[in-house]
Protein backbone atom coordinates (compact mmCIF):
# COMPACT_ATOMS: atom_id res chain seq x y z
CA UNK A 1 0.00 0.00 0.00
CA UNK A 2 1.20 3.23 -0.99
CA UNK A 3 2.05 5.90 1.90
CA UNK A 4 0.43 9.34 1.69
CA UNK A 5 1.35 12.33 2.98
CA UNK A 6 -1.10 13.40 5.99
CA UNK A 7 -3.39 16.21 5.04
CA UNK A 8 -3.38 17.40 8.85
CA UNK A 9 0.39 18.38 8.52
CA UNK A 10 -0.67 20.90 5.35
CA UNK A 11 -2.50 23.02 7.98
CA UNK A 12 -0.78 26.40 8.13
CA UNK A 13 -1.80 27.01 11.90
CA UNK A 14 0.25 23.69 12.55
CA UNK A 15 3.38 24.69 10.51
CA UNK A 16 3.51 27.72 12.21
CA UNK A 17 3.43 26.43 15.72
CA UNK A 18 5.34 23.48 14.23
CA UNK A 19 8.90 25.65 13.31
CA UNK A 20 8.27 27.86 16.88
CA UNK A 21 9.10 24.62 18.73
CA UNK A 22 12.28 22.60 18.75
CA UNK A 23 12.43 19.46 16.41
CA UNK A 24 10.08 16.47 17.60
CA UNK A 25 10.28 12.64 16.35
CA UNK A 26 8.81 11.43 13.70
CA UNK A 27 6.21 9.22 16.44
CA UNK A 28 5.48 12.49 17.99
CA UNK A 29 4.46 14.13 14.65
CA UNK A 30 1.99 10.83 13.92
CA UNK A 31 0.59 11.30 17.56
CA UNK A 32 -0.35 15.22 16.49
CA UNK A 33 -1.63 14.10 13.37
CA UNK A 34 -3.89 11.17 15.08
CA UNK A 35 -5.04 13.60 17.24
CA UNK A 36 -5.48 16.13 14.66
CA UNK A 37 -7.69 13.21 12.45
CA UNK A 38 -9.35 12.07 15.68
CA UNK A 39 -10.82 15.96 15.70
CA UNK A 40 -11.46 16.63 12.11
CA UNK A 41 -13.65 13.24 12.60
CA UNK A 42 -15.51 15.15 15.13
CA UNK A 43 -16.06 18.28 13.23
CA UNK A 44 -13.67 20.03 14.89
CA UNK A 45 -10.53 22.11 13.63
CA UNK A 46 -7.34 21.79 16.04
CA UNK A 47 -6.22 25.79 16.02
CA UNK A 48 -3.51 27.44 17.19
CA UNK A 49 -3.37 26.89 21.10
CA UNK A 50 -4.64 23.17 20.75
CA UNK A 51 -1.30 22.95 18.79
CA UNK A 52 0.86 24.62 21.06
CA UNK A 53 -0.23 22.76 23.53
CA UNK A 54 0.45 19.70 21.37
CA UNK A 55 4.03 20.54 20.64
CA UNK A 56 4.71 21.57 24.36
CA UNK A 57 4.01 18.42 25.38
CA UNK A 58 6.04 16.27 22.31
CA UNK A 59 8.68 18.38 22.70
CA UNK A 60 9.37 18.13 26.88
CA UNK A 61 9.04 21.54 27.19
CA UNK A 62 5.52 21.13 29.11
CA UNK A 63 4.47 17.90 31.11
CA UNK A 64 0.75 16.88 31.25
CA UNK A 65 -0.46 17.65 34.23
CA UNK A 66 1.14 21.44 33.38
CA UNK A 67 -0.48 20.89 30.45
CA UNK A 68 -3.88 19.72 32.36
CA UNK A 69 -3.79 22.94 35.07
CA UNK A 70 -3.66 25.43 32.31
CA UNK A 71 -6.63 24.00 30.62
CA UNK A 72 -8.67 23.56 34.10
CA UNK A 73 -7.54 27.17 34.58
CA UNK A 74 -8.54 28.57 31.21
CA UNK A 75 -12.13 26.90 31.61
CA UNK A 76 -12.88 27.33 35.36
CA UNK A 77 -13.60 30.95 34.51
Amino acid sequence: MEKRENPCREDPVRETVRKAHPPITPEDEEAIDQVAASMALSGMQPDKDCYERLYQLASGEKTLEEVIAELDEKYRQ
